[in-house]
């Protein structure tokens, strides 16, 4: 019988989903922009123009760079709850003098 998953093996599953989560997203959002421009052919006017589309994906990921952010900062505060500082170092031996 295996022991629980360790730390490393559950963030790197976690970072996996998270990742082909957002492709899965973003390849939706490519196939309604392909739908759309195909059925607005003829009326360009009803469609977001290259830049529009370009800030609004770097908005969006502004706003997951954020959230990822709060993440990290929320899991260092559960860590140093959990991991004991470290102890101090040694000092060094005073030198002897003869």
């Amino acid at each position: 019988m295996r022991s629980n998953p360790s730390y490393a093996e559950l963030a790197t599953e976690a970072t996996g989903n998270a990742l082909a989560g957002l492709r899965e997203a973003q390849e939706l959002s490519l196939r309604a922009t392909e739908a759309a421009v195909r059925s607005f052919s003829g009326d360009t006017a009803l469609l977001p123009g290259p830049r529009q589309v370009v800030s609004s994906s770097f908005d969006f990921a502004a706003q997951v760079l954020e959230q990822q952010r709060t993440y990290a900062l929320r899991l260092t505060e559960l860590l140093a709850g959990a991991v004991p500082a470290p102890a101090p170092a040694p000092k060094p031996d005073a030198p002897t003098r003869r």
